[in-house]
């Protein structure tokens, strides 16, 4: 896949935060080293005036011997031999950290006053930050992923806000507080709350844009996650007692860290509900994280708590934690490496397992240990009942494994299901022909894809015997590349892989272009003995979740059954059916490629700027049915003519017809400075003709013809095809598939015209009566904008526009 661009202002954000963020991290790793690093044992008041500031706080985690040496309230005159009258809350918790570093040894000297007014000194140690190096990983392995995820994926806004969220999270934890230097102290009191109240707010925002087809857009959904900065606020008064009153300290960073994950968890779970498939899989990536950060914490917590002895466990885990900026890196960059779904199922399983032993470790154990401890030792059943506890869960794990997978994805089980009976179909097939149709129709009813081409070998080329797609379907060169990879080494190969292995092979381009063009994201080679005698080009499902490593299993199985039982025909007799399915293919030529034959001139090929429009006609099928045959045939002849004169009156050429369908191109073989404009005013022209064809006055409620018209403009692979019998001429890529995906969208916008916004920048004053829409469209990352002509509405008489 070709990482997107990376521009200027990209590297500037890219490297400036990482220079902050490093800069940030060598302090810490200092402070670590010279051991200035410590949590104050007090939190001091806020003072008005010229009183001296009081104890608000004590640290729960003070030695018990100087736990009782202050009291809540108690006044704090001097420390260090400076007062501390009119110094609270921030300024007086810089002075304690100084009072501290000059005392050498760690230790907060502090002149309190007891209840008469009789002043005494107390010495408090500042309090070692337990597990310092757990801060040192964080910070270091969220800013290293957010920036891998940017670098990855730098046109994605949840990416960059990710990089920005993980960079803020990184200072919050990078700490670098206390020694002889005020200004470092005060910096890294700063970015403790800075680092959290970004990291919060950027971080909701990127869960919210976190699906790119369904992202919340609005002020409010801009502007709300921004109170979650206060937590940065509150979490600074509570470790420092400051800028808020201190009482608030806690409540804030407590309250509004549980709030925030709550937000959070409803904001990916309304992505989910509104994203499309490739949403979902990147949400499984950012659930997967979450489960494998948070719940070997948990399990080794409530082991702790059974044996306090196995508290290191507990702190050893807390490394997990690094796992969930992974997951949310492979859903953002990398979201179609691995079987997320297997994965997914797997950490789940072990997750019900790790619970259900830490419940019993817990619960039962303990109790039927002290019940057996006339026969046996406590300090020996409990062990022994342990592993036995374990060796039961793991025995259980296969089928626990099953039932998870059955509740999270209940469509793997009917894939496995529709795989047996497919390969049952396929041994009770008695010839050729019906080996391949019902290969064919056997994929397309039991994966639901987008597209299904068998290809089969027809002497010098790969000619389609079963088709089902809404794209141009051309034969492959027998001596292609293609061909030639998929014979070298017969398995599943996806077209990313196909196309990096082929890139400087001559011809590949229209190859990959067809491919792209028909939505093919798999082939699937059928080998008889060693040699290649079909493949099968198969799109993306329709719900978008499979082709994890259980499918391409499933997939391998059923082109070694169809390989197999082409071994029970004689080779003759298979190239003879393959023949003769051939023998269906379209023989049609578009009017101006025959035009430019007859006068031997050269047609282009390669990569030009085009407008291409895709039209259907609505209600066929209805029409068809209430017609019956000759009325149809005779409907769709006149429909045919008037849509094949209108397109070449603007300076358009028919590229290819498909039943109800037509698809033509502006702007090739020969150049339309005006593409744009042309084709809008040819679908605009085109929707008026058929309106005015004639209608069967006996089926009034029939109407007149409708047409759904989409037009897309941009760049696309022009030039010739070979077919089983000739060579095709066609217009292919992704300019071809947003049109064709234009024009289906008509009809659930209920509009009779969509063009891009492409279309709509070169069409000007023409396409000023279009309303613009923001949608998604299948198979393209994000909404995009449209402009579309409403259902009954006439435009005005437009002008022809000649090449």
């Amino acid at each position: 896949m070709r990482r997107a661009a990376w521009t200027a202002r990209d590297a500037l954000l890219w490297w400036g935060v990482l220079l902050v963020c490093a800069a940030a991290y060598l302090l810490h790793l200092n402070a670590i080293v010279s051991e200035d690093l410590g949590w104050l044992p007090v939190t001091l008041s806020h003072v008005e005036g010229d009183a001296y500031p009081r104890v608000a706080a004590k640290r729960s985690d003070l030695p018990e011997a100087e736990r009782d040496l202050l009291a809540v309230g108690d006044p704090v005159l001097t420390t260090g031999g400076e007062t501390l009258r009119g110094r609270g809350g921030l300024a007086g918790a810089l002075l304690l950290y100084e009072a501290a570093a000059a005392a050498r040894d760690g230790r907060v000297y502090l002149e309190t006053a007891d209840a008469n007014g009789t002043p005494r000194e107390v010495a408090i140690g500042l309090v070692p930050i337990p597990h310092v190096w757990r801060a040192s990983l964080l910070a270091l392995s969220f800013v290293a992923v957010g920036a891998l995820t940017y670098r990855r994926a730098p046109r994605r806004h949840a990416a960059r806000l990710f990089f920005l969220a993980a960079a803020g999270y990184a200072l919050h934890w990078s700490y670098f507080f206390g020694g002889p230097s005020a200004a470092r102290t005060a910096a890294g009191m700063a970015t403790v709350g800075i680092g959290l109240g970004l990291a919060m707010p950027l971080g909701l925002l990127a869960a919210l844009s976190f699906a790119e087809d369904a992202g919340r857009r609005g002020a409010a959904a801009s502007v709300a996650p921004w109170l979650f900065a206060l937590v940065g606020a509150g979490a600074v008064t509570w470790a420092f007692g400051g800028p808020l009153p201190p009482a608030f300290g806690a409540p804030l960073t407590m309250g509004g860290s549980i709030l925030f994950l709550v937000s959070l968890a409803l904001a990916l779970v309304d992505q989910w509900r509104r994203t499309g498939p490739m949403g979902r899989r990147q949400t499984k990536w950012v659930m997967l994280g979450a489960l494998a950060a948070f719940v070997p914490p948990l399990l080794a917590g409530g082991g702790a708590l059974v044996r306090p002895e196995l508290e290191w466990v507990y702190e050893v885990s807390l490394v997990t934690l690094v796992l969930l900026p992974l997951g949310i890196f492979m859903a953002l960059a990398r979201d179609h490496l691995f079987d997320v779904d297997r994965l997914l199922t797997t950490a789940s399983t072990l997750s019900i397992l790790g619970v259900l032993f830490v419940a019993g470790v817990i619960a039962a154990i303990p109790g039927l240990a002290a019940a057996s401890e006339e026969v046996v030792d406590p300090t020996v059943s409990q062990p022994a009942l342990a592993l036995l506890a374990a060796g039961g869960l793991l025995a259980a794990r296969s089928r626990v494994s099953l039932l998870v997978e059955r509740a999270l994805f209940p469509e793997r089980p009917a894939l496995a299901a529709g795989a047996d009976a497919l390969r049952r179909e396929l041994a009770d097939c008695v010839k050729p022909v019906e080996l391949f149709q019902t290969l064919g129709t056997g994929l397309a009813a039991r994966l639901r894809t987008q597209s299904v081409v068998v290809y089969g070998n027809a002497d010098t080329v790969f000619a389609p015997l079963f088709e089902q797609s809404r794209a141009v379907v051309p034969a492959f060169d027998a001596e292609g590349p293609m061909v030639g990879m998929l014979s070298a080494a017969p398995r599943i190969v996806d077209r990313g892989t196909l196309e990096a292995a082929l890139a400087r092979e001559v011809g590949s381009q229209a190859e990959f272009a067809a491919l792209r063009s028909m939505g093919t994201e798999l082939l699937l080679p059928v080998v008889r003995g060693s040699t290649l005698e079909a493949f099968v080009c198969l799109g993306d499902t329709y719900s978008g979740e499979m082709w994890g490593a259980t499918e391409l299993a499933l997939l391998q199985s059923i082109a070694d059954k169809a390989a197999d039982e082409l071994r029970r025909f004689d080779l003759e007799q298979v190239h003879e059916a393959q023949r003769e399915m051939v023998g269906r293919l379209r023989r049609w030529v578009p009017h101006a490629v025959a035009e430019r034959a007859a006068q031997s001139r050269e047609m282009p090929s390669g990569q030009l700027e085009v407008s291409v429009l895709f039209v259907d006609l609505r209600g066929y099928t209805a029409l068809a049915q209430a017609h019956g045959p000759q009325k149809t045939f005779d409907l769709v002849s006149r429909y045919t003519e008037a849509v094949s004169d209108v397109v070449q009156r603007h300076g358009g050429t028919v590229v290819d017809f498909q039943g109800d369908g037509l698809m033509a191109v502006f702007g090739a073989p020969d150049p339309l400075p005006d593409k744009e404009r042309a084709a809008i005013a040819a679908g605009l022209a085109l929707i008026e003709r058929v309106r005015r064809l004639p209608t069967d006055h006996a089926r009034p409620e029939l109407g007149a013809p409708e047409l759904g018209v989409g037009i897309a403009t941009g760049s696309a692979f022009v030039g010739p095809l070979r077919a089983a019998d000739r060579t095709i001429w066609s217009v292919l890529g992704d300019t071809t598939n947003l049109a064709a995906r234009l024009q289906a969208l008509t009809s659930e916008l209920e509009v009779t015209l969509i063009i891009d916004d492409a279309t709509r920048r070169g069409a000007g004053a023409l396409a000023d009566g279009l309303a613009v829409h923001h949608v998604s469209v299948r198979g393209r990352h994000g909404r995009v904008y449209v402009h579309a002509l409403p259902r009954g509405w006439h435009p005005p008489a437009l002008p022809e526009v000649s090449p």
